[in-house]
């Protein structure tokens, strides 16, 4: 009943989730009723569609793997990662500004604070193994490998950059931003704009 929105699919293109009514909803796609999982918003699916994250009503970030889940911090616009072996999995949220890390690995679950400080925008951790965590700030884009803990800038914009997501290794990266913020564009262009950039 009523109007659905977020969609969130599995990388075998066979699941989706998606939110209505304050509940989130899991669904095989062209068979079958959808499933409630629980008062919630802000679904992902990991690439390799084993595992799900999402917003509690409670305003919790919950990890989902069969019929085990896990709650972390509290916080918003959550990411999960494929499965690594030997990581586990990764889910990165957005908590009071800073963006935090889940790690579930071998039934137990960690977490830590990936970076500090006046995160704005999207958030994506999709490879555990690799401990790659992309954010913004503002208008410049960055990333840290949680592992070697290298940090560095991908891009710089001259107005905000949101909505960023990447591929399942993390070697891709596409975000958001208006049309006029210095990136190689159609001249002219005001609208918001798809970019990607190779990590």
């Amino acid at each position: 009943k009523g109007g659905a929105t977020n969609p969130a699919l599995s990388g075998n293109c066979r699941k989706v989730l998606f939110e209505a009514g304050g509940k989130v909803y899991r669904a095989r796609v062209g068979r079958g009723r959808a499933k409630q999982l629980g008062r919630g918003s802000e679904p992902d699916y990991s690439r390799d569609g084993r595992s799900i994250t999402f917003v509690r009503a409670d305003g919790h970030v919950v990890f989902l793997h069969g019929d085990r889940q896990f709650r972390l911090g509290r916080g918003r616009s959550p990411h999960v990662s494929d499965y690594a072996t030997g990581h586990g999995w990764a889910v990165a949220y957005n908590s009071d500004g800073n963006v935090m890390l889940g790690l579930i690995n071998r039934g137990r679950k960690s977490i830590q604070t990936a970076v500090h400080d006046g995160i704005v925008g999207g958030i994506t951790a999709r490879a555990a193994g690799r401990g790659i965590v992309v954010w913004a700030r503002s208008s410049a884009l960055f990333y840290l490998n949680r592992h070697t803990g290298n940090s560095d800038d991908l891009a710089y914009s001259s107005r905000p950059i949101t909505e960023i997501d990447s591929s399942a290794r993390a070697n891709l990266i596409a975000f958001a931003a208006p049309g006029d913020s210095g990136f190689k564009d159609v001249p002219g262009n005001q609208a918001q704009s798809v970019y990607v950039k190779w990590l």
